[in-house]
Parts: structure tokens; C-alpha cells; sequence
């Protein structure tokens, strides 16, 4: 877009009619149909998540590689800065 052009107006929307109890009836269910959906993805994702923690306490796992080239790649830049203040958590498998 060039300076001189100038943006459309919004739209103008009409106001919506009421609705009816049977619409509302199916807005709220569709609304806990909704939230019971990403409750059981929200679970899903953390019991992902405390799965990879028990594999990486077992030193295994994705977690275990990702932070092994995490180190790998920054280490020297720590080094270089100052001394992490580390501190070395036993896993089941240690």
C-alpha cells in the first residue's frame, strides 16, 4: 500500500436478534463441549510432559539429547561469562 491509500472502513454489521432459548441451550453446550476438549488435551499434554521427565530422570529421552546439544552448542558461552550455578539431580536410573 502507497501513503495516498486509504483503508476501507470496517464493515458495518447489523445488531443480531435475541436469541432463543433453544439456541442458547445448544451455544452452551457447545461452549462445554469446548472447554471439556481442551481440558483432556490440556491432561494429555501433561502427562507427555511428566513422561518425558521420568525419561530423562532415567537419563533417556528426547529431553536427555535436546539439553545434551543445547549444551554442546552454549557451553563455551557460559564459560566464557561467568560460573552457572548447576547443581547435579539424581534421577531413578543414577
Amino acid at each position: 500500500m502507497t501513503a495516498r491509500t486509504k483503508k476501507a472502513p470496517p464493515p458495518i454489521v447489523p445488531p443480531q436478534p435475541p436469541q432463543t432459548e433453544k439456541e442458547k441451550a445448544a451455544s452452551l453446550e457447545l461452549r462445554e463441549i469446548m472447554r471439556s476438549m481442551a481440558d483432556r488435551l490440556q491432561q494429555r499434554n501433561l502427562d507427555a510432559a511428566v513422561a518425558l521427565a521420568k525419561q530423562a530422570a532415567r537419563r533417556r529421552g528426547p529431553l536427555v539429547d535436546h539439553f545434551a546439544e543445547l549444551g554442546r552448542r552454549f557451553g563455551s558461552d557460559i564459560d566464557q561469562h561467568e560460573k552457572p550455578n548447576l547443581r547435579v539431580v539424581k534421577g531413578e536410573g543414577a
